[in-house]
């Protein structure tokens, strides 16, 4: 997306989605810029299921036990199960 999109600083085209990995094993600015985007991406993921733990742990195990749920019944589980704090 950095090189396709303009994702990043610029809305620069620098490659079509199927060869921007090409791209990154000679700019190394540009895989530096992935690597610490996904970094973050990756640590905000983690905050996010940290602090609805509980919901989430809900929905698996309705999903478990049902095998699908609709949009209607995924928000039912999040409006009605309390986020509980993170296990030490």
């Amino acid at each position: 997306m950095f090189t396709s999109v303009g994702l990043g600083d610029t809305l620069l085209f620098r490659a079509p989605v199927e060869t921007s990995m090409d791209l990154m094993t000679v700019d190394r600015v540009l895989e530096g810029k992935v690597h610490r985007t996904m970094a973050e991406l990756y640590d905000r993921a983690v905050k996010l299921m940290r602090e609805h733990r509980s919901k989430l742990l809900a929905i698996a195990d309705a999903l478990v036990e049902r095998r699908f749920l609709t949009g209607a019944e995924v928000e039912s589980i999040m409006a009605n199960t309390d986020s509980l704090p993170p296990p030490e």
